[in-house]
This record gives structure tokens, C-alpha cells and sequence, in this order.
């Protein structure tokens, strides 16, 4: 989805209700090199819906699998890896996986997102919560 934001566009990945560290990777990647779900799924033998739930982070995928993932789309399956590793201590820590890290668990979105985001989407992100943050500390001055 592209939404238009004081002028800017910003590309928004929501086609499903999960994310993740590899799924963000895996549909950006998908996304670069217009790959679609079902063509990457006939390319690594498995069902149109396990790729659609690996992109919906409902499930991770096996380590095989992941492999011909890797191998189909041309990544680095060490990185990938590492992103699946990130994915299961999510899960298995919740929202303590970001309070170890020092990071607060509302964040999540942006911790995962941001590696995706352009520098010009990032700017406007900083400005849009500086402005907020700014705002905040307005309504708390006395008039």
C-alpha cells in the first residue's frame, strides 16, 4: 500500500497481520526482484500457502526450507538465518525478548522496520516524532 503524508510517499508492507525479522526480509526480497508467492513456492517445492504464511510470519519455516529460499532468491543464508533466529527469540521471550535488549516492546514495528525504510522515510519518521514529542511537552507548560 502507498500512502502520501505531507507530500511523501510512504510505501506500507501490511498485507498481512504478522511481521517479522525474516519476513520483512524475505518480502522485501521477493518484492526487489518481482517474485511472486506462488512462482517462489512451485521454485522451492513446497504449497503457495506455506510461502504465504512464512511472509505472514505465522510459521519460520525449516531450516531445508529456508535454505531453498535462499537459494531461489539468491541470499545469504547466514543472514537469513540469523533473522530466523531474532524471529524464534521473539516468540519464545515476548515482549521480555525487547525489555533484555533495553528496548521497549511498543517498538517492535520500528526495530523490525526500519532496515526498510529509505533514509528519506526515515528522516520523516525521526521529524514526525520529534514534532510529536515536542507537542507533548507543549500541553504540559502551564498557560
Amino acid at each position: 500500500m502507498l500512502m502520501t503524508i505531507s507530500g511523501h510517499d510512504i510505501r506500507v508492507v501490511m498485507t498481512t497481520p504478522g511481521f517479522g525479522f525474516f519476513s520483512m526480509y524475505l518480502c522485501e526480497e521477493m518484492a526487489r526482484q518481482g517474485v511472486t508467492a506462488k512462482s517462489l513456492a512451485t521454485k522451492v517445492g513446497c504449497s503457495y500457502e506455506h510461502i504465504r504464511k512464512i511472509t505472514g510470519a505465522e510459521v519460520l519455516g525449516s531450516p531445508s526450507l529456508i535454505k531453498k529460499l535462499c537459494e531461489a532468491l539468491r541470499l545469504s543464508e547466514k543472514h537469513a538465518q540469523k533473522l530466523v533466529r531474532l524471529d524464534q527469540a521473539r516468540r519464545l521471550g515476548g515482549k521480555h525478548f525487547w525489555e533484555f535488549l533495553g528496548k521497549d516492546p511498543r517498538g517492535e514495528p520500528l526495530y523490525i522496520m526500519w532496515p526498510y525504510l529509505t533514509d528519506q522515510q526515515k528522516d520523516l519518521l525521526v521529524v514526525t516524532v520529534k514534532y510529536l514529542a515536542a507537542k507533548k511537552q507543549e500541553a504540559k507548560q502551564p498557560e
